[in-house]
């Protein structure tokens, strides 16, 4: 009779164990989707982006793409591609934060590093200096796109300013695709 009783507290114990991981489980998945729902809020900006970057402060600079990653926890990372033939230099991606500034606005700083492309005489490999942008997204109604003018600050390896420009950005936000 022991045993029997054992037995079946044993059953109990491991059924309600079962039952509280499921709940467990189940909660971080709503908690995870529910990232993405805040839409138009500045939550809204959590998740992936292609973006189009337009310089608007130096003429013959075509159009080009960066991808940008904003995570829940405020930091994030943009990728751009790496050689500017403009400059001679190749750079790092891009490392970041953001932060709710007012009500639904948002603001951005990230960093990445410059150093000398191949073929550049001057610079050899050698470090060029620290690139800082900084934007302000604004989002559309429905979340899934944004606009904003940047800033982009270059600064020797001593944290002398040497460059500043500016332009646009507009990014359309990544989605599953079947």
């Amino acid at each position: 009779m022991k045993s029997t009783i054992r037995v079946n507290l044993f059953s109990r114990r491991a059924w309600v164990l079962a039952l509280l991981a499921a709940v467990a489980v189940g909660s971080m998945a709503t908690r995870r989707a529910g990232a993405q729902v805040a839409q138009g809020e500045a939550g809204g900006i959590i998740g992936s982006w292609r973006v189009t970057a337009t310089v608007t402060t130096l003429q013959g600079i075509p159009p080009f793409p960066v991808l940008m990653t904003f995570f829940a926890d405020g930091n994030m990372s943009q990728s751009r591609l790496y050689f500017l033939p403009a400059f001679g230099v190749l750079t790092t991606s891009f490392h970041g934060a953001w932060m709710r500034v007012d009500g639904n606005q948002i603001a951005t700083t990230s960093f990445s590093l410059a150093q000398g492309a191949p073929g550049n005489a001057a610079l050899n490999g050698a470090f060029f200096g620290t690139e800082k942008v900084t934007f302000q997204p604004v989002l559309s109604a429905d979340g899934n796109s944004f606009t904003a003018q940047w800033t982009s600050t270059v600064f020797d390896p001593s944290g002398n300013q040497i460059m500043q420009n500016s332009g646009t950005l507009s990014g359309v936000r990544v989605q599953v695709e079947p």
